[in-house]
Order: structure tokens, then sequence, then C-alpha cells
């Protein structure tokens, strides 16, 4: 087994059932709305006992226990009601501290293997033993390891008990939120070993025995229940704890040194126990009531996995998640919609506020239409006008331009870019002519001039000023080329 499941506490491996395919209808109740009060009923039922108590604020409030023996699920019933009565029980949880003869105990070695492979191994094990129409709930609850190998108490409940029972509680409005084996209280109720020995407790549990050894550092490394009368058959009582004493020194080379009785104080079980086991065993009895169970179980915490409802607890918390969710979404869309109807209503009354407000003012506002028309009447007509103009002017100027630069560009001069446009704001033309030059420096600008000269000639309404001609040299690299810019337009009259 790996680390995660050796040494003194492994964490147990959680409850279980049969794939549900084979399992017919799960065997967990549909949830109820519960009755007031936060108390939980704590019910202990082994054959031939039934004890209930109230558990409330960690404590054990109230105690009450049967006068009959009841053994089938009728009987159980009968006594519950009897007990809930004597104490007025008013919460709606309850955890149930079981033992019968049909619950079943088995010890299960595991070999090395990861959690998640045990807990298949545990399940096709389960599967393969129970009846096909009758699925079980089974739960591991660890041992010590011993030679790399890992040990689990395996208790296995029938669900036709399960339902069963789980029904008489349905019936009286109870919530049945834990089962547990009664192989789980058994270390508070008996305490931790006062010596470097492990002990040995054989626990009375009505009509069997609970034997459990406890190491010295608190880890139960051996649980079994024996079906055997506390006082009427001490020699089986006195062979099993032989046998869990010679188990024990065989597998984890251990000596138990001390073998506690647990129970009715019985000389003549305690003798035979101490004829039975090795020499140099030291037996001891401590007497405990009904009552001491159930303080033992309020011990136990609420979520200890060695539970038979583990999953229904996980699936009964997430219920209630989503529930609170719903609950939660449910209000939030009653808000939004209020918030929504009042938004629409105070838009409503701002609306009818507005039109109020135009009706008094109508006049002034039709006086207002009537002068924007005629406003859009004179502007209509401008448009017109200015259309009328942009439609009827001359021909553009540009084509001419263009015209007199082909016919007249010598052929020293490439002209690269020509741009005429028309200043709207100067109301007038405006040319730009850029190129180069394949001459010197000194033969370059009398080649523009003259070619200026030429263009004005052509093109007689253009007039190219001095001041706005640039000549520029093309570098060292190009001693024979000359960039030039000149800008122009139409004579002034």
């Amino acid at each position: 087994m790996d680390a995660s499941l050796k040494n003194q506490s492994p964490p147990p491996l959680p409850a279980g059932s049969a794939p549900a395919s084979k399992a017919g209808p799960s065997p967990f109740h549909t949830l109820r709305t519960p009755r007031s009060g936060n108390d939980t009923l704590a019910v202990l039922w082994h054959p031939n006992h039934l004890q209930i108590g109230v558990i409330r604020r960690q404590s054990l409030a109230s105690f009450w226990s049967a006068s009959s023996k009841p053994s089938s699920v009728e009987e159980f019933a009968a006594a519950l009601d009897e007990g809930m009565r004597s104490i007025e029980f008013s919460g709606s949880d309850a955890v149930l501290l079981l033992e019968h003869p049909s619950f079943q105990h088995r010890i299960e070695t595991l070999p090395p293997v990861s959690e998640s492979a045990a807990r298949n191994y545990l399940a096709h094990r389960v599967e393969r033993e129970q009846n096909a129409s009758d699925p079980c709930l089974w739960v591991a609850q660890p041992l010590g390891t011993a030679r790399k190998e890992t040990s689990v108490l395996l208790h296995v409940l029938p669900t036709s008990l399960y339902r069963a029972i789980n029904q008489e509680f349905i019936t009286r409005r109870l919530d049945l939120m834990r089962i547990i084996p009664v192989t789980v209280p058994v270390l508070p109720l008996v305490g931790a070993p006062a010596a470097d020995k492990p002990v040995l407790a054989a626990v009375e549990l009505g009509g069997s025995v609970c034997c459990t050894v406890i190491a010295p550092d608190g880890t139960v490394l051996l649980n079994r229940i024996l079906r055997a009368d506390w006082e009427a058959e001490p020699e089986r009582i006195a062979m099993e704890a032989n046998r869990c004493t010679l188990f024990i020194k065989q597998r984890h080379g251990l000596v138990v040194g001390e073998v506690r009785l647990v129970g009715r104080p019985i000389e003549v079980t305690s003798q035979e126990v101490a004829r039975r086991c090795p020499p140099g065993t030291q037996v001891t009895t401590k007497a405990i009531t009904p009552r001491d169970w159930l303080d033992a179980l309020v011990r136990i915490p609420v979520r200890h996995p060695v539970n038979l409802l583990a999953g229904y607890l996980t699936h009964k918390r997430q219920i209630q998640l989503w529930r609170k969710a719903l609950i939660t979404a449910a209000w939030l869309g009653v808000v939004i919609l209020g918030l929504s109807a009042w938004s629409v209503r105070q838009k409503t009354l701002d609306q009818l506020n507005h039109y109020a407000q135009l009706a008094g003012s109508e006049q002034t506002l039709r006086a207002e239409r009537t002068r924007l028309v005629d406003r859009n009447a004179l502007v209509d007509l401008n448009n017109e006008v200015i259309a009328d103009i942009a439609t009827n002017r001359g021909a553009a100027m540009p084509s001419r331009v263009l015209a007199a630069i082909a016919a007249t560009a010598p052929a020293a001069i490439d002209v690269t870019e020509s741009l005429i446009r028309y200043d709207s704001a100067a109301t007038k033309w405006q040319v730009r002519i850029t190129g180069q030059i394949r001459s010197d420096e000194f033969s370059a600008p009398e080649i523009l001039a003259t070619w200026i000269g030429q263009l004005e000639r052509a093109s007689p309404a253009l007039s190219f000023p001095e001041n706005l001609r640039v000549l520029t040299a093309g570098g060292p690299d190009s001693p024979t080329l000359q960039r030039f810019s000149i800008d122009g337009g139409p004579n002034e009259p």
C-alpha cells in the first residue's frame, strides 16, 4: 500500500455499493422538509438491546433504554416509537450505531497498491459475493500495516436491511444521516493502552463480542466480531481472545500485554480468558453501561469516513447546495423583475410629464416649426444657385496646363509630378511642377528658364514667378542630374 495508508492513521476507504446497473433503485431516500430543532437522534441497536439518546451541542442531552429486546425490524420500530415519546425528540437527523446478524464484518488484506486501486479491488470483491437481487452497502475500516500489506475491516450491509430500517426512520420524519458499525466507537470506549504493549479489548455487544487489538500508539491492529453470548459462552470468548493474541504475534511481531474485558463483570469469563491466553497476559475488566456507548458515539466526528451512508451525505450536501443556489437565483430574479417594473413605471411617468410640458408650449413649438420650414426653403434655394454655377462655369484649367507641359517639355527635362488644384479660399488655380534636368549645375538654370518661357507662351493664362522656382543639385553621386520644383498660377489682371 502507498504511504497514505500506512502508519498510525491510514485514510479510510470511502463507503460504496455495487454498481447501479445491478443494484436496482438507489437505496438513498429522497430528502424531506426537516422539522425544527438542531438535535440529532442517536440510536444504538445490537442484538437484544436498543438505546436512544439525543445529541445536542456535542453532548448527550437525554437517554432512554428499551426494556424489551427487539430483534426484528418491526420490534425495532415499536421500541423506537416508545423511545421518541419518552425523550420528546423534536429534531430531524438521526445516526444509527448498528450491529445485526446480517451485518457482516470481515478482514481483507490488500496488496501494496494505490488507494483507488484498493477501493476498486474491494468493490469487485463485494460485487462478486453479493446477491444480484439484493446489493450491499459497504465501507472499509483500515487496520494496522504489516509486511508492506494493509488490512481493512470490511463492513457489508444488505440493502434490503438498510431499506427496511430507513423506511421506519422516514415514516417518523427522520433523516438517517449515518450508519456506523459498532467497531468504530470501541477505541474511544476502551481507551488507549497504558503500557508499551498492545491491548486486546473484548467488548460485550449483547449477543456478540467485539475483539479489538489496539497498538500502544492508538492504531487498531485487529477488529473481529464474534457471535457469542457474554455470560453463557465464556469458552468461545476465551478461544477467540487467544486466537487474536497469536495472530498479532505472528503477523505484527507484537505480544499482547493485556486483555481487557469490557462489559458486565462475569467472573467465569475472566477466569476462562486468563486460562486460555499465553502466560504473563494480564486480564482486567471494565464495567460499562449502555449510555457509555452513546457517549462514545458523540465523540465520533460527524464526517467520520467509516460510515455506510458517506455517499448519501455527499449527495445530500450537493442537493442542499443546489437548492440554496436555486433559491438565491429565484430571489435575484424576483428582485430584478421588481426593479425592471419600477424602471418601466418611472420611464412611463417621465414620458407623461414630458408630453404635458409639450402640450403647454404647443403654440410656441408650431411657430418655431414654421420658421424652420422657411429657413430650409431658403437653404434649398441657395444650394440650387450654387449647383447651377458649378455646372455652367467654363472648362477646367487642368487640361490646358497638361497639354502645354507635354508640348513644350524639352528632352533634357523629365517631369515627375504635375499638381493642379483649385484653391477655393483664394478663388484661383494653383500649379506645381516637379522633375529633374539631365545637365550639370551650370547649364540647368538656363534650360529651366528657357522651358518656363516656352510654357508661359504656350499657355498665356499661366505665370511662374522666379521666387517660386527651386533648383537643387542631384548630389555627389549624380553630378549631371538636377532637381527642380516650380509653382505658379493664372496671371493677375
